[in-house]
C-alpha cells in the first residue's frame, strides 16, 4: 500500500508499506517478532526499500482520524488473526516464518 502521511519513529517518511512479517527467532519459545516491510525515505534524503518497520515505529498525525494508518493497523490485526493466537498476553504464531502482501 502505498503511504502519503505515514512517518517513522526515527525520523522520514514511509512511503509504502508492502508486506506484514513475522518470525519466530530459535531460544525465544513461542514468541514471535512482526513488522511491516516497506519503503523508507529517511530524513538525510537516502532511500531504504524492503526494510523492517516495528509496528511501534508508524507514526502519523491525528490517529485517530488517519485513514492510513488505521487500515496499515488493520492489516496487521488481520494478520495477526489468520496467522496466530494470543494465550495470555504474548502472540503465539501458527508456523515458524511467514511473509503475507499487503
Amino acid at each position: 500500500m502505498k503511504t502519503t502521511a505515514l512517518s517513522h519513529r526515527h525520523g522520514g517518511k514511509i512511503t509504502a508499506l508492502n508486506a506484514i512479517e513475522h518470525v519466530t527467532p530459535k531460544g525465544r519459545g513461542k514468541r514471535a517478532s512482526w513488522w511491516f516491510i516497506g519503503t523508507v525515505l529517511w530524513d538525510d534524503g537516502s532511500l531504504s526499500e524492503a526494510v523492517e518497520i516495528s509496528p511501534i515505529c508508524v507514526c502519523a498525525e491525528d490517529p485517530p482520524n488517519n485513514p492510513e494508518i488505521a487500515e496499515a493497523m488493520g492489516k496487521l490485526h488481520e494478520y495477526l488473526m489468520q496467522h496466530g493466537e494470543w494465550i495470555g498476553s504474548e502472540w503465539i504464531p501458527q508456523a515458524k516464518a511467514f511473509r503475507q502482501a499487503i
